[in-house]
This record gives C-alpha cells, structure tokens and sequence, in this order.
C-alpha cells in the first residue's frame, strides 16, 4: 500500500514540477553492451538555469528501475528513440490518456499542435529534446 503512495507523491511532485509545456532534455548515462537497456537522466531549463528531474520520483511514476550509481532511470528496449519513450510515458502518467483542450476537437485532427497550459494531446503534454 506504501507504493501506490509513494508513486501518486511523486507523480504529484512532477505534474507541479513539469506543467504542459515543458521541454524535457534527456542525457543517455549508459547503454547495455546488448544495447537493450539505457540509462536515462532528465533535466529541465527554467530561468536559464538547468535543473535535474530527480530519477526517483520518474521511476516511481511509472514503474521503471533507478540507477542510483549513474543517477537515471533505466529503460529497457530497442529500435526506437528511448529518450522520447521515456518523455512520452512520462506524459502519459502525468497529464492523463485523453486530449485537453484545443487538442481534443475533432476539427484540429491531424493538424500540428502546439502544447500550452491546459491544452495539449494525449501523451504530447511534454516535449523532447536529447542533450
């Protein structure tokens, strides 16, 4: 019962932290010699300053195993960007399954569409860059 918790703490924690918007820069730590596992490290920008997203709390958020040596999330998989897998569950998580917004009308389908308060996608609320 302490784990469901812990992940809604943390998962409250980062939806304050990261508000539909918000750039996600993403470190690759380490890669598996097998390349099927990555270790991940978030980081955001905020008043020019860059600031780490703590991998505990993205880990409890979705489930996943922390590397507390190298300080990141480990992912597990391949041949597909890991890093806006990582970014896209965490959206997921955060910001729930359904459209918001502007992003929800039927007539804005298939259109480009930009994330702002309260308007986004489903599973787009965050944007990925990899540093």
């Amino acid at each position: 019962m302490a784990h469901k918790q812990e992940k809604a703490e943390a998962i409250e924690r980062l939806r304050e932290m990261l508000p539909p918007g918000t750039t996600i820069y993403v470190a690759n730590k380490h890669t598996a010699r097998s390349g099927m596992m990555r270790v991940l490290s978030c980081y955001k920008v905020k008043g020019g300053r860059i600031h780490w997203i703590s991998c505990y709390w993205i880990g409890l958020a979705l489930s996943y195993a922390v590397d507390r040596r190298r300080e990141g999330v480990r992912v597990s998989g391949c041949g597909m960007d890991m890093g806006f897998h990582l970014v896209n569950s965490l959206s997921y998580a955060l910001h729930g399954m359904k459209d918001k917004g502007d992003g929800a009308k039927p007539e804005n389908a298939g259109r480009p569409f930009t994330p702002r308060r309260g308007h986004f996608r489903a599973g787009y609320s965050l944007k990925h860059e990899w540093l």
